[in-house]
């Protein structure tokens, strides 16, 4: 099969592609449905300047019978990569798996109001670059979900999305933007995105431990299902590198499970769940050059918050965040280890022991200006209590020369 280059010399404005949603299912997709472009055996060919809306597939075959159920825009049959999308416009379609496209790789794409019921609402095994992706949604009805369950999801997923952007979309299970559930996918790279306004579920949600995630911005992003988290819920990233999280709300933790978080900035988020952690670690996790500053939690009855729960800081500042009047509030949780790390102006106070000293991490190099009980000299090396850090002004985090904090030598637990 040859490959083949169709361009709209009008422009998308003016040039549509356009399916048909079936009148057998509430979904859009069915036997009577008719999806805008079908690739098959032709890599190599490229797509520019359409637009395809009101696409849908048929939900007859089996799950994997992708020429069936899956992109109601598009679908690449043989899941073929080097099929091109360019400069285009996918609003208004549905299917099982992939409501807008299914395979292939999308270029300077706007993804709108695509449905997918099983995975992939927006595109489902894609690669994107530079798109946009706007009010998609994930509709989950029982017996149909996937392994991929989101408005980008699926057993091969995307194996990158760059300098994309995610607003306004929701899902109530699984993602409202990526999911990835299958530990046989290699690798997901997700570099530049920013991910905003999501809603009802994660934004991102990786089972594989094979994803990474950097440079990415996450901000006003709402999860209300306890069990996730706004950002990245059970996302077993091997890392999540110079990422920005803003104003995440949600029951739970930002982000959990991650094996590395270095050089992001959380502020200003808040949990809605009592006795929950801000962000949740593990043992032998790793937060490395990281800022949490103004993060709280808005629950009445909260007695017992943490801001990591068994996890290792290192040269973090951890500052002004409030628990809501909790009782009891520690910044780092259990089994915690800090090194390098600065905490200054947590309500009610920066560091907690209970009489457990369960709660009382293991600590070197480390300020903080407020603590409750006694932190056992053997848990605090090197340390400095209940002194200012010395920030150069409200807000701005950076230490001034003559900070306390400034130039102390490295010393690790061990």
């Amino acid at each position: 099969t040859k490959k083949l280059r169709f361009v709209a010399t009008g422009g998308k404005e003016v040039t549509h592609v356009v399916g048909r949603h079936s009148n057998a299912n509430p979904e859009g997709y069915g036997p009577d449905a008719i999806r805008c472009v079908s690739v098959n055996g032709a890599s190599g060919t490229v797509l520019e300047g359409f637009t395809l809306r009101d696409g849908a597939s048929s939900k007859s075959g089996s799950v994997t019978t992708r020429q069936y159920h899956q992109g109601g825009a598009m679908v690449v049959t043989d899941s073929a990569k080097d099929v091109y999308l360019v400069d285009c416009t996918i609003s208004n379609c549905v299917a099982l798996c992939g409501g807008g496209v299914r395979g292939g790789t999308l270029i300077r794409c706007w993804i709108d109001n695509c449905n997918g019921t099983a995975r992939g609402s927006a595109f489902d095994g894609s690669y994107a670059f530079s798109c946009l992706i706007t009010r998609c949604y994930y509709y989950y009805t029982a017996g149909t979900a996937g392994s991929g369950r989101g408005v980008v999801g699926g057993s091969d997923l995307v194996s990158c999305a760059v300098n994309c952007t995610f607003f306004g979309n929701s899902a109530p299970y699984g993602a409202s933007a990526i999911c990835c559930a299958q530990s046989a996918t290699p690798k997901v790279s997700v570099v530049d995105c920013a991910f905003v306004s999501n809603k009802t579920c994660t934004a991102l949600k990786f089972d594989t431990g094979s994803c990474y995630v950097t440079n990415c911005l996450f901000s006003g992003n709402y999860a209300s299902d306890k069990t996730y988290s706004p950002a990245l819920g059970l996302a077993k990233c091997k890392s999540v590198y110079g990422c920005s999280f803003i104003g995440e709300v949600g029951p739970r933790a930002v982000f959990s499970g991650c094996d590395l978080v270095e050089r992001c900035v959380v502020s200003n988020c808040t949990r809605t769940l009592a006795n929950e952690c801000l962000v949740e670690g593990g043992a032998g996790k790793v937060f490395r050059n990281c800022l949490f500053v103004k993060n709280g939690n808005s629950a009445s009855g909260n007695t017992d918050g943490r801001l990591v729960s068994q996890a290792i800081l290192l040269n973090c500042t951890v500052a002004d965040c409030d628990w809501g009047g909790g009782t009891l509030w520690s910044v780092v949780g259990k089994s915690s280890m800090c090194t390098n790390t600065i905490f200054s102006g947590n309500k009610p106070y920066d560091i907690i022991a209970d009489r457990y000293n369960e709660w009382s991490p293991k600590m070197c190099n480390c300020l903080w200006t407020k603590q409750s009980g006694t932190v056992p000299e053997a848990k605090a090396i090197n340390c400095k209590k209940a002194v200012d850090p010395m920030f150069t002004a409200p807000g701005d985090y950076t230490l001034q020369r003559k900070s306390p904090a400034a130039g102390r030598t490295l010393n690790f637990c061990r």
